[in-house]
């Protein structure tokens, strides 16, 4: 077995979008950037078809004002989604159907409203710019957001209608994605209602996954795939804070040989929705 080192300026870990978008931003400002990715292809939760279909995430909110700046950058257009304005294709474990309403009983639906409800009542106690500073935020990141709602009297068809709500622009299933990360994004948008809505206004057109693909060709050879020992190699380097600032290295292992990608790593990006899952050393400062 060969073994090579490719130093460079930056390691991203992450080929999903914001690690995509990091590299992109950082080499066109003259940084020497690798990507490294786990997976056999980039753009993490955003992926779609050949044929134009995205069956990962695939609408853009008002709000988000940066990754519409970027859509246009890269040449393509967004349209209305016009999802509040005809029916929903209800898509659950048990049932599939097109209606306004959503398929279950009046308790079920009841059991639904109450439970979100109080979480909304929670998430508006919360601060809005440092949610990590607001009281009882730790004791709502221990739980996922499906044992909180279950546990606050959500039937099993309320949490499946949950599933399919949030699913539809989380693209991760309520049982990843804590309860403290859905408290902020109600009051990030100043409401539940509001939340709904916050994120579901545009659509790209030919898909969202272009994006991701388009940023991939501009970063060319920076990016390496299928590193599927990369998580475990990632946390050897992050032991402590000397190594976090000082030089870290991620190992390659292939049917070739082994390259090692040594850079100065400086933060390591885990999506939001995943942070209740990860074990940090060292754990995060205060205020982090």
């Amino acid at each position: 077995m060969t073994s090579t080192e490719r130093r460079c300026d930056v390691v991203v870990v992450g080929a999903g979008l914001a690690g995509l978008v990091a590299a992109d931003e950082l080499t066109r400002r003259g940084v020497d950037v690798r990507v490294l990715e786990a997976g056999s292809d980039v753009g993490g939760r955003v992926f779609g078809t050949s044929g134009g279909t995205d069956t990962g995430a695939e609408f853009i909110g008002k709000p988000h004002t940066q990754l519409r700046t970027l859509v246009g950058e890269l040449g393509l257009r967004i349209r209305p989604a016009g999802i509040d304005r005809g029916p929903i294709l209800w898509r659950l474990p048990t049932v599939s159907r097109v209606s306004r309403r959503p398929p279950g009983s009046l308790a079920d639906l009841c059991s639904l409203a109450t439970a979100w409800w109080r979480l909304r009542r929670r998430a508006l106690a919360l601060d809005p710019v440092r949610p990590w500073d607001s009281a009882g935020i730790r004791k709502l990141d221990e739980v996922s957001l499906a044992d909180w709602l279950a546990a606050s009297g959500a039937s099993d068809r309320a949490l499946e209608l949950s599933d399919a709500l949030v699913g539809g622009f989380a693209t991760r299933p309520i049982t990843d994605i804590s309860a403290a990360h859905a408290a902020w994004w109600i009051t990030a948008a100043n409401g539940l209602l509001a939340a709904m809505r916050s994120g579901q206004q545009y659509f790209v057109s030919g898909g969202a996954h272009q994006i991701p693909r388009l940023l991939a060709q501009r970063l060319a050879d920076r990016i390496h795939l299928a590193l599927s020992a990369l998580l475990p190699a990632l946390t050897s380097t992050l032991r402590s804070e000397r190594e976090m600032i000082g030089y870290g290295q991620v190992d390659q292992a292939g049917g070739t040989g082994r390259a090692r990608h040594r850079g100065r790593p400086r933060w390591c990006g885990i999506p939001a929705a995943q942070h209740h899952r990860h074990a940090r050393q060292p754990r995060a400062g205060a205020g982090i």
